[in-house]
C-alpha cells in the first residue's frame, strides 16, 4: 500500500481497523511469529517444546547436567560481558523490563487465557498444530513476500524473525498461541460465494488508475473543479490545493479496484462511473471531499474465478481467521487480570496501557 492511498483511508474512512493487535503480514498481532529450531539463528525445524526448556536452564531454574552448577550460582552468574566486565541479570532486568516487559507480559497474559479457553471447550493442541502455523508462515512468504523459491521464503522468515526479536523462545510461545487461537476460532469462519467473488475481484479484477485532490470544505473541491474546467492542468491543481500525499505527485494514487473496501465507497463509485481522461463531481468522504480524474482502465489478469477458486478460498479462510483471531485475542486480554509487581515492568504496563 503506498502512502497516498494510507492518507485516504486514515484521513478519509480510518474508523480505527488499522491495528487491533495485529501487526504483521501473515499472522499480525503478538501471533506474529509462527516458530522453528535454531541453528546459529534460525532453523528450518519447529521447535514447540524446547525452546522453552532451553531457556529456563539458561536462567537457572533448573539444574545442569554438566559441571554440576546448581540454579542459585546460575542465576549469580554474569548474563554478559562488556570489555570482561561481567554485567549480572539483576542489572539488565531493569532496563530490559522497560524496553520490551509489557509486550512479553500481554503474551504471556494471552497464553494463559488461551490455555484456559482452550480447556473450556475441549480441545487439545498438538505438535503437529504448531508445526502447521509454520508452514502457512513460510507459505504466505512465498507467496506475498515476493519469494521465487523455498529458500528465499525461508530467508524472509530469518529476516522477520530478526526483525521483530523472535528467538526460539518467543517463537515457540507465538507458535502454539497462533494455533490455539486458529482452533478456537475455526467454528466461526464462514465462506460465502460473494467473498469468494469479492476476493478474485481484488486479485484478477480491473483496476483503475487515477489523479485525487482533497479539500476540507466543498467549496474549495468546487473551486477545484472550476479551475480544472479552465483548463488547468489537474496535476499543477492538486499540487497546488490537495491536502492528499498524493499532491507531490501531481495526484497519482496507485491503482483502485472498486471491490478494495480500503478505500471509501463513494470514491469507488465514482471512479466505476468515469470515462477515461474525466474529472469526477465534488465527492463527500468522512472528512472532506475529493475530486477525481480517471486517467485509464487496466483490464485485470483475465483469470477465470473457476481457475483460482480453490486458493482464493483459502484466502478468504485465513482473511477471515485473522479477523476472528484479533477479537478473540482483545476480548481475552480485556478480560485478563494482569497486575505488574516490579517497578520496571509496571512502568512498561501503564504506559503501553496509556498509549493504546
Amino acid at each position: 500500500m503506498t502512502r497516498s492511498k494510507q492518507r485516504v483511508i486514515s484521513v478519509k474512512m480510518d474508523r480505527g481497523t488499522a491495528w487491533c493487535l495485529f501487526v504483521a503480514v501473515t499472522f499480525g498481532l503478538v501471533l506474529l511469529g509462527a516458530g522453528c529450531a535454531e541453528s546459529g539463528g534460525a532453523g528450518r525445524g519447529p521447535d514447540v517444546s524446547s525452546g522453552l526448556e532451553r531457556a529456563r536452564e539458561r536462567v537457572g531454574e533448573r539444574t545442569t547436567n554438566k559441571g554440576g552448577t546448581n540454579a542459585g550460582s546460575a542465576r549469580s552468574a554474569p548474563a554478559a560481558l562488556v570489555q570482561g566486565r561481567g554485567l549480572s541479570r539483576v542489572e539488565l532486568w531493569a532496563r530490559l523490563g522497560e524496553a520490551a516487559g509489557a509486550s512479553v507480559l500481554e503474551e504471556m497474559a494471552l497464553d494463559q487465557m488461551l490455555a484456559q479457553e482452550m480447556a473450556r471447550s475441549g480441545l487439545r493442541l498438538t505438535e503437529r498444530d504448531a508445526m502447521r502455523e509454520r508452514e502457512l508462515l513460510a507459505r504466505s512468504l512465498e507467496r506475498d513476500g515476493g519469494a521465487r523459491t523455498e529458500d528465499e521464503a525461508e530467508r524472509l522468515v530469518i529476516d522477520l524473525r530478526a526483525r521483530r526479536g523472535l528467538g526460539p523462545v518467543r517463537f515457540a510461545a507465538l507458535l502454539r498461541r497462533t494455533a490455539m487461537m486458529r482452533m478456537l476460532v475455526a467454528g466461526d469462519v464462514r465462506v460465502t460465494e460473494s467473498a469468494i467473488e469479492q476476493a478474485h475481484a481484488l486479485r484478477h479484477g480491473r483496476a483503475h488508475r487515477a489523479r485525487l485532490i482533497t479539500t476540507v470544505s466543498l467549496a474549495e473541491a468546487n473551486e477545484v473543479i472550476s479551475r480544472l474546467a479552465r483548463g488547468e492542468e489537474f496535476g499543477r491543481v492538486a499540487a497546488e490545493v490537495s491536502s492528499d500525499e498524493s499532491a507531490a505527485r501531481g495526484g497519482v494514487i496507485e491503482p483502485v479496484n472498486v471491490a478494495d473496501a480500503t478505500y471509501p465507497a463513494a470514491l469507488r463509485r465514482a471512479l466505476s462511473k468515469l470515462s477515461a481522461g474525466e474529472v469526477s463531481g465534488a465527492i463527500a468522504l468522512e472528512d472532506g471531499y475529493a475530486v477525481v480524474k480517471l486517467d485509464g482502465v487496466d483490464s485485470g489478469t483475465g483469470i477465470a474465478l473457476s481457475d483460482v477458486r480453490d486458493e482464493l478460498e483459502g484466502d478468504v479462510r485465513r482473511r477471515q481467521e485473522r479477523l476472528l483471531m484479533a477479537e478473540l485475542a482483545q476480548r481475552l486480554l480485556e478480560q485478563a487480570q494482569v497486575t505488574a509487581l516490579d517497578d520496571s515492568l509496571g512502568w512498561s504496563w501503564r504506559e503501553r496501557t496509556r498509549l493504546n
